[in-house]
């Protein structure tokens, strides 16, 4: 489920799903309307080799579910370095430094209301005007692709380009079901070794090793494996409801360039949605491209990180 995780630069890896829960559907609708105050997020700086300070050529790179900025490090430093250009990667709200930063105080999280994809493309906005710089260009993975096609749709004069890697359109994997499932079992638990943690999660929650390995790199303590699952449970309804086809659409139609790569070995990727995607490159061909890395999976900037970096670097 999630492989090459000891692979070079040591690559977290993250999961997303749909909620079928109505409970939490209803809990979404009734708080849609209502967005939090944006929170600002933890963002650490890239920059290419001899290259300066440009706030007006900026690329913000957003992490999938339950993962973390650091996940796209290597593959940000090497387009970083290809392009010459400063890069930021955030951690999304209630995620890696975002997360620990949030937690006990009376900012967003104290909110009674559910969080929402509003609220996360909120902080994303409220970040890139507290570092002052112009973002022109935006790269997400999985559910950060989501985020940066929903910032860019509100935002379509700020927006250059958007790259979406691997961000399947309508639901989502359900392979993370079980993860979070596992995690909300474990929030007291305690324990004194990440290699105790491994041998509980493999032997007793029937885990992969990879899968086990990975969740045991972001632990460090009980109840903190990286990500807030309060903002993970509210959140997980609108994969399935977000207005993908819209917000793209809107975007081509404003002539913002947006460029979607598919690892070729990611099922979710159906024949149906292809079709969809292929008839909206002869509509928009300037503006909109639809790329392959037959080799990798889902986790297109580990499995083949420099057929990503060449893709990017060279359109």
């Amino acid at each position: 489920m999630l492989p090459h995780i000891q692979r070079a630069c040591r690559h977290g890896h993250h999961l997303y799903w749909s909620s079928s829960s109505s409970s939490r559907i209803i809990r979404q609708s009734l708080s849609s309307t209502s967005i939090r105050s944006p929170f600002v997020l933890h963002a650490e700086k890239i920059t290419g080799a001899n290259v300066g300070d440009d706030h007006d050529n900026t690329i913000v790179f957003l992490h999938g579910l339950l993962g973390q900025g650091r996940n796209l490090k290597c593959f940000a430093k090497q387009v970083c370095a290809v392009t010459g250009r400063t890069g930021y990667l955030l951690d999304l709200r209630g995620h890696g430094a975002s997360r620990l930063s949030m937690v006990g105080t009376s900012g967003p999280l104290a909110d009674a209301r559910a969080h929402s994809f509003a609220d996360c493309v909120g902080d994303v906005d409220r970040t890139i005007q507290a570092l002052n710089v112009s973002c022109r260009t935006l790269i997400g993975h999985s559910w950060g692709g989501r985020m940066a096609l929903q910032y860019a749709s509100e935002h379509v004069d700020r927006v250059d380009r958007v790259w979406l890697l691997d961000v399947v359109p309508g639901q989502a994997n359900d392979s993370v079901e079980k993860v979070v499932t596992i995690v909300s079992n474990l929030q007291d638990a305690e324990f004194k070794t990440k290699k105790e943690l491994v041998h509980r999660l493999t032997n007793e929650e029937g885990l992969d090793m990879a899968t086990a390995q990975w969740l045991a790199s972001s632990y460090v303590g009980p109840g903190n494996f990286g990500f807030d699952l309060e903002v993970v449970h509210d959140i997980l309804p609108e994969f399935g409801t977000q207005d993908f086809d819209g917000m793209l659409t809107t975007l081509l139609e404003a002539n913002v360039k947006v460029d979607m790569i598919r690892g070729g070995k990611n099922k979710a990727w159906n024949v149906e949605t292809l079709d969809r995607l292929e008839k909206l490159t002869k509509m928009f061909p300037d503006v909109f491209g639809l790329h392959v890395l037959p080799k990798a999976g889902h986790w297109v900037h580990v499995d083949d990180l420099k057929g990503l970096v060449n893709i990017i670097t060279s359109s």
